[in-house]
């Protein structure tokens, strides 16, 4: 739709762009690897699935350090998904193909905590205006995120992951990619309440990859307004529902000054006693005599 609204030359409004909403298209017969599937466990198995291009998982797992264990990956990692997303009416399946995956890589993460900033978002944005420049003729939408559980965590939704997912990536054809790098396995959810959905990585190449640079990026023109207010708007922080975190236990440190005033203090105190027990004894003392 177009519009051109002036308010006394404050400003100018060009072009509104309706929010995104996938296309109707039947879903392909994919060749997939196998070996390379979810691990689904359950739940919508056939009206939700997520498709990666090789290149995208390729991405991933360069990123998180797929099947090896590295001192990067024994904290959680993550990042956003870019691709478009489809609805086969026929079928009553709502599919989505990943072509690109941008890695937060300044995000913060410990091995139960991950948080992307402003900041963090503001890279992976700038990233993606550079992609969208190199290949305008792509389509690109952000179509869910993923994340790392390393180490020995086990690979789901925690209920902070969930409450993340429904603020930020809550329309049924937006999904979570969860992934354990030590373990090689990993999950795809979808929708705010974050169902499990079977996800695949497309093993030929009736989909073409989208050639990327480290890191990939993403274009504000791309976002629905509502997910763009969500994303400037505040930071995201993804973390486990867990009571401690052995990074954030940061051990404070003592200031020469004030380890200084400590040792006034006590020397002071010891003198004081010192001297009352002094006084005692010579009044104990005195109390003999005159007896």
């Amino acid at each position: 739709m177009e519009s051109v609204i002036t308010n006394r030359k404050k400003f100018e409004i060009i072009r509104c762009q309706a929010p995104y909403k996938p296309a109707e298209q039947a879903l392909p017969d994919f060749v997939t690897a196998a070996h390379m599937t979810s691990d689904f466990e359950n739940g919508d198995s056939s009206r939700h699935q997520l498709y990666l291009t090789s290149e995208a998982m390729s991405h991933i797992a360069t990123h998180i350090g797929w099947g090896e264990n590295t001192q990067h990956n024994c904290v959680e990692q993550g990042g956003i998904l870019l691709g478009q997303a489809f609805r086969d009416s026929e079928r009553e399946v709502t599919y989505a193909v990943v072509n690109a995956a941008i890695a937060a890589l300044s995000a913060r993460g410990s091995s139960v905590h991950l948080e992307m900033s402003h900041e963090t978002w503001k890279e992976m944005i700038d990233s993606v205006d550079r992609l969208l420049e190199e290949s305008p003729q792509k389509e690109l939408h952000v179509i869910g995120w993923y994340h790392t559980h390393p180490n020995g965590l086990p690979v789901f939704m925690s209920g902070t992951d969930r409450d993340t997912q429904q603020r930020m990536f809550a329309h049924d054809w937006q999904f979570a990619m969860v992934l354990n790098p030590q373990k090689s396995q990993w999950r795809s959810f979808f929708g705010a309440a974050a169902e499990e959905c079977r996800g695949f990585v497309v093993a030929n190449e009736e989909i073409k990859p989208l050639a990327i640079a480290d890191p990939p990026g993403l274009s504000l023109g791309e976002f629905e307004p509502a997910i763009i207010n969500e994303i400037v708007i505040g930071p995201l922080t993804i973390e486990p529902d867990v009571k401690t975190d052995p990074v954030r236990r940061r051990r404070r440190k003592v200031k020469p000054r004030t380890l200084f005033k400590t040792c006034v203090i006590l020397l002071v105190v010891i003198v004081a006693l010192q001297l009352l027990t002094l006084g005692f004894l010579s009044a104990a003392t005195l109390l003999r005599v005159l007896r």
